[in-house]
């Protein structure tokens, strides 16, 4: 019992920390980027999360109810299958087709910066993947230290990209 109250401390100490730092350092993104660059950001985050809904279409709920470190490895290899086909089909629709999704959203402003999308959708991919093969494991150190570095040093790297490059839409998608 002692393992799994240790196991739900850390997770919910690196989770807190990462929403304490986020919140304390959200005043100072907000002033170094402007309304304008948050659209772009914003409009490209909402389309790469409306892609996320199909993340290796779910199959990596399963890995910690497999039995057997065979079934681990086919559902893992299953799921980066299937994210590395989904990824090809996002590098086709927003990369290469970006322009005209920009048109579709009326906003072809945003077209340089989909090619972020299938980004963001793979790493949106494989991190759910290797944090159930972590759990599964019962590794749940390494899942909050990841997760909270993941965090945070996005957020630290924004603020020194505004600092020293400058404030564009770069340094927003770049953090």
């Amino acid at each position: 019992m002692g393992s799994f109250f240790s196991n739900i401390s850390k997770l919910t100490l690196a989770r807190g920390l990462s929403v304490g730092l986020g919140l304390a350092s959200t005043p100072f993104v907000a002033r170094l980027y402007s309304p304008e660059v948050f659209g772009i950001y914003g409009l490209v985050g909402s389309v790469a999360s409306w892609s996320t809904a199909f993340v290796a279409l779910g199959y990596f709920s399963a890995i910690p109810l497999a039995t057997t470190p065979r079934e681990v490895r086919s559902l893992s290899g299953l799921c980066l299958g299937i994210t590395a086909l989904l990824t090809l089909v996002a590098i086709a629709v927003f990369g290469l087709g970006g322009p005209w999704v920009a048109n579709l959203l009326n906003e072809p402003t945003v077209a340089p910066y989909l090619w972020f999308v299938p980004l963001l959708f793979f790493l949106d991919s494989v991190q759910p993947v290797a944090e159930n093969i972590l759990a599964r494991e019962g590794r749940f150190g390494p899942i909050s230290v990841v997760n909270f570095l993941t965090t945070n040093l996005t957020r630290l790297f924004t603020i020194l990209w505004a600092v020293v490059i400058g404030a564009g839409v770069m340094g927003l998608f770049m953090g």
